[in-house]
C-alpha cells in the first residue's frame, strides 16, 4: 500500500499598532491511498478501495494589549474534511465528513512580576456527516489559569 500525503499552509500576521495583532493561518492536506488490492478481481472486487484523506482549516487570531498589564485576545477556528467513501456494502468505508468551528475569547491580566492569571470563553460546534448527527455537538468551554514563576 503507497500512501501519499502533501501538505501546504500559509501565515500572515499584521500589526497595525505596538500594541495589537491580527494573524491568519491556512492549511490544506492532501493525502490519498493507493493499494494494489483495489484491482483484485473475482469475490475480492472492491474489498479494498483506494481513498483520500483531505481536509483543510483556518485560524484568525487577533490580540490587544489594553495596558501594561491587560491583554485580550479572540480566535476563530475551521476545519472541514469531505472526502468520506462509502464501501460498506463489500468492506470498510474510508475517509471523513466533518466540519468543526471554534471562538474565542480570553483575557489575562498580570498580577504582579512573577504572577499572572487568565480568563478563557469558547464556544465550539462539530458537525459530522458519517454518524446521522449522533457525534454533533455545541458546547461552551470556560477554562481560567494562574502562571506563577518561581525567579
Amino acid at each position: 500500500m503507497d500512501v501519499r500525503s502533501d501538505a501546504v499552509g500559509v501565515a500572515a500576521t499584521w500589526s497595525p499598532s505596538a500594541s495589537s495583532y491580527v494573524q491568519g493561518d491556512v492549511g490544506y492536506t492532501s493525502s490519498q491511498t493507493d493499494t494494489p488490492a483495489d484491482g483484485l478481481g473475482g469475490a475480492a472486487a472492491g474489498l479494498v478501495t483506494d481513498f483520500d484523506n483531505d481536509y483543510w482549516n483556518a485560524v484568525l487570531s487577533a490580540g490587544i494589549a489594553l495596558n501594561e498589564e491587560t491583554d485580550l485576545s479572540v480566535r476563530y477556528f475551521f476545519y472541514r474534511a469531505n472526502n468520506y467513501k462509502n464501501n460498506s456494502s463489500v468492506s470498510q468505508p474510508f475517509g471523513s465528513d466533518a466540519e468543526e468551528h471554534g471562538v474565542s475569547v480570553g483575557l489575562s491580566r498580570k498580577l504582579s512580576d512573577n504572577t499572572k492569571a487568565g480568563l478563557r470563553y469558547g464556544f465550539f460546534s462539530n458537525n459530522e456527516g458519517l454518524t446521522g448527527g449522533r457525534n454533533d455537538y455545541n458546547v461552551s468551554v470556560i477554562s481560567g489559569t494562574m502562571e506563577v514563576s518561581f525567579q
